[in-house]
């Protein structure tokens, strides 16, 4: 039994805290008889009172398995006294050198008898973690103190992560390991970054902002774009987790901007990797909030406007990243989400775009509305937008390219306005229309009145835009209106003659296959025969009365009529010669019984027909008498002409 006890004692042997202090190794548990906990205590705070009050306890070695004062052959490590040159533990400050982080530490190129680099400082179970533990050269350039997080594109890495300059802590508040040793570069050039050390004192103390902000910097930079997004995502929770204690501690204004920017990069980061569109939301709400927050509170020289400008560019860029995301929703889904976020942003251009985007998304579904025929929705989405389209021009005011995209946006809106208010105007009058001639007994004629009022209006209102389809529509309206009801066909005409021009100005468009316009051309055409058919009545009576006074020139036409074609024609040009002088009978023998050929008689017979056709007889300069007898004239060639072959 005690030689077993003796045997276990062996791997509890004396300790040399110079040694280690000096290889950068934390010595392992050690026993009650070599060491305290306040000497512990004082190594792993980076003080070297411990390796005073080591170096003044007299060094006691354990006995061997025979219990003298030898004893070194039963102790796993060589003494540091006793080594020579070729020592693994020989003092090399340059290339044994061991930089800790959050208080690990590591024993490069230290080696046991066995070969085997051994890691301290934490339990077996809290050994180096591939997934969380990555190492970090002390000056690296990515741990700003003062904003701390550079835009997304500048702070990835372009590989894999090294693994092999110093190692790096990343759990929340573990207060078991020792607090990160920081110190101020002398360099005036990186003054404002923060370099970590294996020893000395650090200007942060481990509750201000900087050493938190810090912290979330060096896990921010591991969540690289190469890596998965579960571990991106990992990671950046917990980088966002030290930048919010960044921000409750802070003491002052640049330390609460700075703080909120990190917060606001980290949120966007972590709302690209969301797949979830309310969580995805949130993150972007968070990133603008931050932003928003740092870009508002950093005026007053508190941070220089470089600074500042780099916030709204990544405040802006966000936005466009929010827009990419969300451009595959539905209209109605994104305007929740606009009307969700929009009082978040304090950053005046940022605020005014998501307005117009809002404006923009009401203008769209109004737009749909109006292709369903929907004008009732229509016009009540077109007035919502007058709101975001105000608050972009109040806030937006002096800025160029906002005060366009606004103006562009509101003659759309006004233009889409006026269209929805022409088809209600008109989808009233045809309502009053069906109930004037089904509902009504007596034509009321104040209903007929307003009808006209309204369609009157959707005239007018199209006329402001140039809406020319909906014009037309209007225009055959009010011509129905006085054709069927009123029944005044010149007025009808009139409106009806109007829309078949805009129909037919909008060629190669054709409405032949549109109701209205098929009513309004079978109104016109009725309007036509009644026309001719008036007309010819008219003329038929006339006429009688005119053969009455010419009943001996019809007798003289009837008579030679019976002769053959050469004597009829020789009698009309002599009797009733054409008035023009220039209409003279030529090819015509003068001999009697000379007969001509049918095809030389049938063309001198159409020359006739021309010669006398009473649609050549201008009835007021000669006459209605020479028309009449040009008329029967007529009749008689036409008769013979279509008797030759």
């Amino acid at each position: 039994m005690a030689s077993s006890r003796n045997c276990r004692k062996r791997r509890h042997s004396p300790v040399n805290y110079k040694q280690f202090h000096e290889t950068g190794r934390t010595p392992s548990s050690e026993s009650t008889e070599s060491t305290d906990d306040a000497t512990k205590a004082d190594f792993e705070s980076g003080s070297t009172s411990g390796y005073k009050k080591a170096k003044e306890r007299p060094s006691t070695p354990f006995p061997d398995g025979n219990n003298n004062a030898s004893g070194y052959a039963g102790s796993p490590c060589k003494r540091t006294e006793e080594t020579n040159d070729s020592s693994t533990f020989e003092k090399n400050e340059q290339t044994n050198k061991c930089k800790t982080t959050n208080g690990a530490s590591t024993a490069t190129d230290t080696e046991f008898d066995d070969g085997l680099p051994r890691f301290y400082s934490r339990p077996r179970n809290e050994r180096f973690n591939p997934m969380y533990d990555t190492y970090f050269s002390s000056d690296t350039a990515d741990n700003d103190s003062e904003d701390d997080v550079m835009s997304n594109s500048n702070n990835e890495t372009d590989g894999e992560l090294e693994t092999g300059n110093a190692e790096m802590d990343v759990e929340d508040n573990s207060q078991s390991h020792a607090e990160e040793k920081v110190q101020k570069p002398n360099t005036t050039a990186n003054a404002d970054k923060l370099s970590v050390g294996s020893a000395g004192t650090s200007s942060v103390t481990g509750n201000s902002s900087e050493h938190w902000r810090t912290l979330g910097n060096k896990i921010y930079v591991t969540a690289s774009k190469n890596l998965s997004p579960f571990i991106q995502k990992e990671r950046l929770t917990k980088a966002s987790g030290h930048y919010y204690k960044a921000l409750n501690f802070s003491q002052s204004e640049g330390d609460k901007v700075s703080a909120s920017k990190n917060l606001g990069m980290v949120s966007w980061r972590i709302a690209e990797l969301e797949n979830r569109l309310s969580t995805m939301t949130y993150f972007f709400k968070e990133a603008f909030k931050y932003f928003s927050f740092s870009w508002r509170d950093s005026s007053n020289g508190v941070k220089p406007q470089s600074w500042r400008d780099g916030v709204f560019a990544n405040a802006t860029a966000c936005l466009e990243c929010f827009k990419l995301k969300i451009a595959d929703v539905n209209i109605e889904e994104r305007l929740k989400i606009y009307n969700n976020i929009i009082d978040t942003i304090k950053i005046e251009n940022v605020k005014c775009s998501v307005y117009i985007e809002l404006g923009s998304c009401l203008f769209h579904q109004a737009v749909y509305a109006l292709q369903n025929n929907d004008f009732k929705k229509a016009i009540y989405v077109l007035k919502e937008t007058f709101f975001p389209l105000n608050e972009t021009k109040r806030i937006g005011k002096g800025v160029t390219v906002i005060e366009a995209e606004a103006r562009i946006l509101e003659e759309d809106v006004f233009m889409h306005s006026c269209m929805a208010e022409s088809i209600q105007a008109r989808e009233i009058g045809d309502g009053i229309f069906r109930k004037v001639l089904l509902d009504e007994e007596k034509l009321n004629m104040d209903m007929v009145y307003e009808m006209i009022d309204w369609y009157k209006q959707a005239i007018l209102r199209t006329r402001e835009v140039t809406e020319v389809e909906l014009e037309a529509i209007a225009l055959s309206r009010m011509g129905r209106v006085y054709d069927k009801i009123l029944k005044l066909k010149y007025k009808a005409k009139e409106y009806l003659m109007r829309s078949i021009q805009l129909a037919h100005s909008m060629h190669p468009r054709t409405f032949h296959g549109e109701d209205w316009f098929k009513e309004c051309s079978d109104i016109l055409e009725r309007y036509q025969r009644e026309t001719v058919q008036e007309e010819d009545s008219k003329w038929q009576k006339e006429k009688e009365e005119l053969m009455k006074e010419l009943s001996k020139e019809m007798k003289d036409i009837e008579k030679n009529d019976k002769k053959d074609s050469e004597d009829f024609l020789k009698f009309v040009y002599r009797v009733f010669p054409p008035k023009n002088p220039e209409h003279k009978l030529l090819g015509i023998p003068r001999k009697k019984g000379v007969h001509l050929d049918s095809p030389v008689l049938k063309k001198i017979l159409q020359k006739a027909i021309v010669h006398f056709h009473p649609d050549r007889v201008n009835a007021d300069k000669h006459g209605k008498a020479w028309k009449v007898i040009a008329e029967e004239i007529t009749k008689c060639l036409t008769r013979r002409y279509e008797c030759l072959k």
